[in-house]
């Protein structure tokens, strides 16, 4: 394969930089397709507009997490500060606007700006286009949901319109309630070389959309093929690693009560198993219009500081650090509490005990697929009982259980290596 030159190889759905789980499996893929193809290009279709703001912290982030160069891709739909009316309108405009450059490519150019036009020149001119794992087209039959899936979708329909073969890499979907939900998905999923799901819901989900001819292979998240860094043997704190926003909580009652959770948690790790606690963040956005994002997880730490908690034996880590970084923070913890599901992955990769705190049914499927689920509980059935003993369960047996979860994720990194999807795609590239 290294006889292969200048490949231009795109990868979308890199969704949110401030989230080092979508980063970990960035990372992870660009050092798979490099390894395959070390004279490849690669180009990263970022999810915002060259014009928003948190475009240029997007960018650092993109260009620093790898150690070869690669080129940023703007998005084709922008947002717009204007007031409501005005911003609806222009939004409106922008997604007719897509759909003529669906329909026709060549003409829609003049409609675009010029690092718009740079980025289109890039689709023309490409090997092919790979979409990182992740989770892709959120169910939902409201307008606003359909749009976000158009939006998301939007890179491989004009990968289709243009006849570019493109793969899709360790991902989950859905859930789907109805035909409605899955006509973009089908699009998508229909025009793939190949697609591999990270759990077995999502694979059997996909498999019934593509129906009996399209290449569905299940795989794991693409994140497990990494490699932590080594160490130092001291496990000298547990990290909690918590989540401030969950779906379809809009009054926030699920929050509040996982807030009071988590606060007895802490507690009992301090007080009780006399242990320091670090509260981890793997989502951190840069402000946006002067206020906390939905998904940025500082909110947490204000509100547990603000809930009268003790602080005594809590350290924050609350810092935007790099992957590396936050890896070799969980590489020297006893154990890990989490609710994002790559701070569980990130404990498996470093081989450390966990326990899952699952805030949405599929989001642990795929360390439960691992024989975990017993270390997964569900958000709607939290229960001190519970997570006493399933803490003193990992205190007692700590050292089989990091000896378990290390054979399991050498299993993970296999998976990955020979995922079905990578593999058509490698087929593909050499054809080409």
């Amino acid at each position: 394969m290294n006889n292969i030159n200048k490949q231009k190889i795109i990868i979308a759905g890199w969704h949110d930089d401030s989230n080092k789980g979508d980063g970990a499996i960035l990372l992870a893929l660009l050092r798979l397709l490099d390894a395959f193809f070390p004279d490849a290009e690669f180009y990263i279709q970022l999810s915002v507009h060259h014009s928003d703001k948190l475009y240029p912290t997007m960018l650092r982030h993109t260009r620093t997490l790898f150690d070869k160069p690669i080129t940023d891709l703007t998005s084709f739909f922008r947002v717009s500060s204007d007031k409501k009316l005005l911003k609806l309108a222009k939004f409106v405009l922008y997604l007719l606007r897509s759909f003529v450059l669906l329909l026709f490519p060549n003409v829609a150019k003049i409609l675009l700006d010029s690092k718009e036009r740079q980025a289109l020149a890039t689709y023309f001119t490409s090997t092919c286009l790979v979409g990182k794992g992740g989770h892709y087209f959120y169910g939902g039959r409201k307008l606003a949901d359909l749009v976000k899936v158009f939006i998301q979708a939007f890179p491989f329909l004009l990968a289709r319109r243009l006849k570019i073969p493109y793969v899709l890499v360790g991902i989950s979907v859905g859930p789907y309630g109805s035909w409605l939900e899955r006509i973009i998905p089908k699009l998508v999923f229909t025009g793939a070389a190949a697609v591999s799901a990270r759990e077995i819901e999502s694979f059997k989900e996909i498999s019934q959309i593509v129906g009996p001819n399209g290449r569905v292979y299940l795989s794991t998240d693409t994140a497990l093929w990494l490699q932590c860094k080594a160490k130092n043997g001291q496990d000298k704190y547990v990290i909690f690693c918590p989540r401030v926003v969950f779906p379809h909580d809009k009054l926030n009652t699920k929050y509040n009560r996982y807030l009071e959770m988590c606060k007895w948690i802490i507690s009992e790790l301090v007080n009780t198993y006399r242990r320091q606690v670090v509260v981890v963040l793997t989502a951190v956005r840069p402000f946006r219009e002067g206020r906390y994002d939905t998904e940025d997880d500082r909110q947490f730490v204000t509100d547990l500081q603000q809930s009268g908690l003790n602080m005594s034996g809590i350290n924050f880590a609350t810092q935007d650090v790099g992957l590396s970084d936050l890896l070799n923070i969980f590489a020297n913890a006893e154990f890990v509490i989490g609710t994002r599901l790559h701070s569980v992955i990130f404990a498996m990769l470093c081989g450390k005990p966990f326990i899952g705190i699952s805030y949405y049914g599929p989001k642990m499927k795929v360390v439960e697929n691992y024989g975990f689920g017993e270390f997964i509980v569900s958000i709607d059935q939290l229960d001190r009982r519970r997570l006493k003993s399933l803490i003193e369960n990992i205190i007692a047996y700590r050292a089989d259980l990091a000896r378990r979860i290390e054979e399991k994720a050498a299993v993970a990194k296999e998976i990955v290596q020979t995922d079905g999807a990578l593999q058509v795609l490698c087929d593909l590239i050499i054809k080409r």
